[in-house]
């Protein structure tokens, strides 16, 4: 059980700085420009003036949720395990939201983030199952 934690810790860690990253870049210049986005590429049916909103929805989802899931794991808590499968779920529809508003303009960083999506929703179900199957003093350690 710890080196599954410790793995769902890592993937945590790095789409948490990715996203921030990301987020904050788009906050900083809301046109997408840092990320080498143009305003263009957003869809006319999304209302949307800029990358704003989607750079509050990056760092909300994808920087606060997974860092609650990793203190909860740090912690040994089940929920983390629950929190981490709906951080997974989450990624996954985010990015196929996202191949359908712009397509795939940035083919190695979404096929990334799904698969990344695909591996914590994973993660978080099988660390969920392990936690109600493992003796009580193991779950503890």
């Amino acid at each position: 059980m710890g080196r599954l934690r410790v793995i769902t810790l890592g993937l945590l860690g790095v789409l948490v700085l990715a996203s921030l990253a990301a987020g904050l870049a788009l906050l900083t210049d809301r046109t997408g420009g840092r990320l080498g986005m143009t305003l263009d590429e957003l869809p006319g049916w999304l209302l949307l003036d800029d990358y704003t909103l989607p750079a509050v929805a990056l760092i909300v989802l994808f920087g606060v949720l997974p860092i609650a899931a990793a203190v909860l794991l740090v912690r040994r808590r089940a929920l983390g395990w629950t929190l981490t499968t709906t951080v997974g779920v989450l990624l996954i529809f985010w990015t196929l939201g996202q191949l359908a508003a712009i397509g795939l303009h940035f083919p190695a960083i979404q096929a990334g983030f799904l698969s990344a999506g695909i591996l914590l929703a994973g993660l978080g179900v099988d660390g969920n199952a392990s936690v109600g199957a493992e003796p009580r003093a193991l779950a503890e350690s």
